[in-house]
């Protein structure tokens, strides 16, 4: 629901939702989700090469820009190694990458579009815990000087973000760092313990 009020795809019934001090009804929609770079568990590939799913949304990036984004994300080597690089159809040759490394094509997408809000739901459920941990280093990449939303289940994915917000039925019952939120002994940290 969240996530749906913040895209507006539908309007909040009660109060407001401001983003760097600007209420969202302010802004248009289009110019609201070209600001928005939305990342869910479920990996979209395009059909199309490798470039052209990561530039999807930005046509005007180098593919040098690109390479360097995907060397961040450690792609590059697996994408060279195969004869076509970043000209392989990734569409029909999927299987070819694993989930996690799927969702670094993800990634890399939203890199290139540079949004200054991204919104990262529940990306890492699905995944191994290798795959996890090239996910959260990622997050790094992605979140630098943006606003950044991360739903999660997993502790693990949300343990080093600076402000967590606890929610139960639509309410934020507690926020704060995770050691705050471990220190008060609430809601958050009976999760954590059981």
């Amino acid at each position: 629901t969240l996530v749906n009020l913040l895209c507006r795809f539908y309007d909040v019934s009660k109060g407001s939702i401001f983003i760097n001090g600007e209420n969202i009804n302010n802004y248009t929609l289009e110019s609201l989700r070209e600001n928005i770079g939305y990342v869910m568990q479920d990996v979209v590939i395009f059909d199309g090469n490798i470039y052209d799913n990561i530039n999807y949304a930005n046509k005007d990036v180098q593919k040098e820009q690109i390479e360097t984004i995907c060397k961040k994300l450690r792609l590059h080597d697996k994408i060279i190694s195969f004869s076509e690089g970043y000209e392989l159809n990734l569409n029909k040759n999927q299987d070819l990458f694993s989930l996690g490394e799927k969702q670094m094509i993800n990634f890399a997408r939203i890199m290139v579009e540079n949004p200054s809000v991204v919104i990262l739901d529940e990306i890492t459920s699905s995944l191994s815990y290798e795959n996890e941990e090239l996910v959260k280093n990622a997050i790094k990449e992605i979140t630098k000087d943006k606003i950044c939303f991360i739903i999660a289940h997993r502790l693990t994915t949300i343990k080093s973000c600076n402000k967590i917000l606890y929610m139960e039925n639509g309410k934020i019952l507690e926020n704060g760092s995770h050691q705050e939120l471990m220190d008060i002994k609430g809601k958050y940290y009976n999760l954590v313990k059981n």
